[in-house]
């Protein structure tokens, strides 16, 4: 998988384990993985709304809504203007 080559190469950059989270999130059977490349994500970069943002559409599509809204308002704690999957 590309995005383990990359953070091996990079492993402070917080978008890359986001990534990695979505992609992981998307297979389906590694949401626990996926989650745990979020946490990376917005500990090495607590401003990355994306991440947050990202991490909410996963959680949304998982059917976990109130964890979802959760990381929505954390994105839109950072930068008010995001666009989120719900309104909250």
């Amino acid at each position: 998988m590309q995005f383990r080559t990359a953070i091996s190469r990079e492993p402070g950059r917080s978008s890359v384990h986001a990534h990695l989270g979505e992609v992981l999130y998307s297979t389906g059977a590694a949401q626990d993985d996926g989650a745990a490349e979020y946490e990376r994500a917005v500990q090495l970069d607590p401003n990355n709304d994306e991440a947050y943002s990202d991490w909410g559409d996963d959680l949304q599509k998982s059917g976990d809504f109130e964890s979802a809204a959760e990381k929505y308002q954390q994105a839109l704690a950072i930068n008010p203007y995001r666009n989120v999957g719900f309104d909250l």
